[in-house]
């Protein structure tokens, strides 16, 4: 996966080209854009954002290319997006997300089901559990560009970073429903999406369809029930805010068990520090 430059992102150039050609609410009602004026700027801002090199990437990743390419746009829509720019979309990514969270859930469950047909219920909603979960679906999004082609409102791209699992991860849902909703047939989705996935394994050399990642869906857990039948004692987080004028804040989490420091990570985000530390200690313990 490529690393992570803002300058990628097609919020970044909707903004410096855009900015100041946004109407403000309440312009439109005094009429001080007119019906014609609106009609350009909305031309104006699909072809800008339909010939966004990011685009190009992520059809290629898919294999896919939209027929109705509104569907798409919308599926790339943040709220945030909508709420300032009302003039050029009308709706967000969020019932997309929705249709596209049960999607997602039903072909990666389906998919279990067929390949390991000696596993019971309970095996197969753990994996479904730790495959769907915002963290791999996020990555799955980077992998395809899904993040640059993102649109996001002027506030929600001013603190977007490469921690922003949360809205990679719905629009990584919201674009597999505008692909059903454009392709119109269930099991040309199952293979547009079980191929991508394959091209996700083959270019991160990873196995996606493996109960092995279980051990990294929740290292928290597993480690203190490891901890406690081993020690007899639960393993603590003590948690350090890094802080410097113009530097990114940062979360230190040193993980003890008993009186032996098991290990330390440091992140942007507190909750991926204590991610971090918990694999860490585990895959030392295991």
């Amino acid at each position: 996966m490529s690393s992570f430059n803002k300058d990628n992102f097609v919020s970044h150039h909707f903004w410096e080209i855009f900015n100041h050609k946004i109407p403000k609410k309440n312009d439109v009602p005094q009429g001080d854009y007119d019906k014609e004026k609106m009609i350009q700027l909305k031309n104006e801002f699909e072809e800008f954002f339909y010939n966004f090199p990011a685009l190009q990437q992520l059809e290629q990743k898919t294999n896919y290319q939209f027929s109705n390419k509104h569907i798409f746009l919308e599926a790339m829509s943040h709220t945030s997006f909508i709420h300032e720019c009302f003039s050029l979309i009308d709706e967000s990514n969020e019932r997309m997300e929705f249709l596209g969270d049960g999607l997602i859930n039903f072909l990666i469950g389906q998919e279990l089901f067929l390949r390991f047909p000696e596993k019971r219920e309970g095996s197969y909603s753990k994996l479904r559990g730790a495959l769907v979960n915002e963290e791999i679906l996020a990555s799955l999004g980077r992998f395809a560009g899904l993040d640059e082609c993102l649109l996001l409102g002027k506030g929600e791209w001013a603190q977007f970073n490469e921690d922003k699992d949360n809205l990679v991860a719905d629009a990584f849902e919201a674009y597999w429903a505008a692909v059903l909703l454009d392709v119109g047939s269930l099991d040309k989705l199952k293979d547009l999406f079980l191929n991508f996935i394959e091209l996700f394994e083959k270019e991160e050399q990873v196995t996606f369809f493996d109960f092995r990642w279980l051990d990294s869906f929740d290292p928290k857990t597993r480690l203190q029930e490891l901890v406690v039948a081993r020690h007899r004692c639960l393993p603590k987080y003590k948690i350090e805010r890094n802080w410097e004028e113009g530097v990114s804040e940062t979360f230190t989490v040193t993980l003890s068990v008993g009186s032996d420091i098991a290990a330390v990570a440091t992140h942007l985000s507190k909750k991926k520090a204590m991610h971090l530390a918990a694999q860490n200690a585990l895959s030392k313990l295991l």
